[in-house]
């Protein structure tokens, strides 16, 4: 189908990401601020396991959804004799359709409406990567860029410098859109009896348009990382923003080790954080003036505690499982 192309080659993409920065460092972030480091390969495997569940629930959804039903005006067969069933599964069949089952004179609003959720769902998912995309290019941050026609394209209508990013916008903007038309999917579930038709007239609209946003949310979100602009020197210098307070975790977790309470070891640290961030210090330098903690933590230990590149978890193996799979 065409969902599943769009799927399996936004699949392709991320894991040529994944691939390419899977070493690549770059400040973790929560609640907006600085919370540790990760590398953008393990921000893409993260994407690159949501869309094949997306696969899986497009599998799923296909298995349960594709069905029809020949049992006339009530779901009874009466009007179709003794053979209606054998009836029924022929002429499915020369339509590519599995009989729904139980019926009324429809097939039940329950199928239509996950299929309008599934492709909400999937919409959601791309606003997410779009919206990381958008908040990743704030100028402030400058992580990575949409892909952009230098020598024609024009970034704003206003400001010839400016590079917007367009087109991870237009995907927020249709998911909006796209949210918007579960409501009615779900509200086409209850008709009346067995059958009225106050479900008609929306799902002839909600249908096709679920299904053409979704094929341009696609279509937009894999043009945008498939044309994606990384700038490891910015994540450099981002990481660089808290001169080390971004690892204060690590030394609390070092001075732990050494027998102090970890309650009293966060609030020393939380401290020092404090004097280094608000006076522009460099955290290393902080702690190593703290007699406290140099009579813990030698200048050695205090300097490999503080290299972003040993305080990455799992993060290898992790990747490694996306790629694998």
């Amino acid at each position: 189908s065409i969902l599943e192309k769009r799927l399996g080659g936004l699949e392709e993409i991320i894991v040529s990401l994944v691939r390419k920065h899977r070493a690549l460092l770059i400040v973790g972030r929560t609640h907006g601020r600085h919370a540790g480091v990760i590398t953008l390969g393990l921000k893409f495997a993260v994407w690159l396991e949501e869309v094949r569940r997306y696969q899986q629930r497009l599998k799923q959804v296909k298995e349960r959804v594709l069905v029809g039903k020949i049992l006339g005006i009530v779901g009874n067969g009466a009007g179709l004799g003794k053979n209606v069933l054998k009836i029924q599964e022929r002429a499915l069949s020369k339509l590519g359709l599995k009989p729904a089952g139980l019926v009324t004179q429809v097939i039940q609003r329950d199928l239509h409406a996950e299929t309008i959720c599934y492709l909400s769902l999937l919409g959601s998912s791309l606003d997410k990567f779009a919206t990381e995309i958008r908040n990743l290019q704030r100028s402030e941050i400058s992580e990575v860029m949409e892909p952009f026609e230098r020598e024609k394209q024009v970034g704003s209508s206003a400001l010839p410098s400016k590079r917007n990013p367009e087109l991870s916008e237009r995907v927020s903007s249709i998911a909006k859109l796209m949210r918007g038309l579960v409501i009615p999917a779900l509200e086409n579930i209850p008709l009346w009896h067995e059958r009225d038709i106050s479900n008609s007239a929306s799902e002839r609209f909600i249908f096709p348009m679920s299904f053409i946003l979704a094929d341009e949310m696609l279509r937009l979100v894999t043009r945008v990382l498939e044309g994606l602009e990384v700038l490891p020197e910015n994540m450099e210098r981002n990481l660089e923003l808290s001169q080390g307070a971004l690892l204060a975790e690590r030394i609390v977790n070092s001075l732990v080790e050494t027998g102090v309470p970890r309650q009293d070891a966060h609030e020393r640290i939380r401290k020092i954080s404090i004097k280094a961030l608000d006076n522009k210090i460099p955290f290393s330098k902080v702690l190593l003036e703290d007699k406290f903690i140099s009579k813990r933590l030698k200048p050695k230990e205090i300097k490999e505690a503080l290299d972003y590149h040993t305080y990455l978890g799992v993060t290898r193996e992790l990747v490694n499982s996306a790629l694998k799979e």
